[in-house]
């Protein structure tokens, strides 16, 4: 399940979160996590793909946050 927020009467579920990982944009390292469709987070760091805890996905640093209306 993913983290769910309501805004005048609508509803939303973020589903996808891009993390940078360094000092300035045009340097360092891009990061994805995103909701499988079973509820659990997955995170894509360039070739690599593993399944992370909700706990890594509410620490990080957002760059951008993906959400989809309920």
């Amino acid at each position: 399940m993913g983290f769910r927020g309501q805004s005048k009467g609508r509803k939303y579920e973020l589903v996808a979160i891009i993390t940078h990982h360094g000092r300035e944009p045009s340097k360092g390292h891009y990061t994805t996590d995103a909701q499988y469709p079973n509820g659990r987070w997955l995170r894509f760091d360039d070739a690599s793909v593993y399944a992370i805890g909700t706990n890594k996905v509410l620490h990080d640093e957002a760059y951008v946050l993906f959400y989809r209306q309920l």
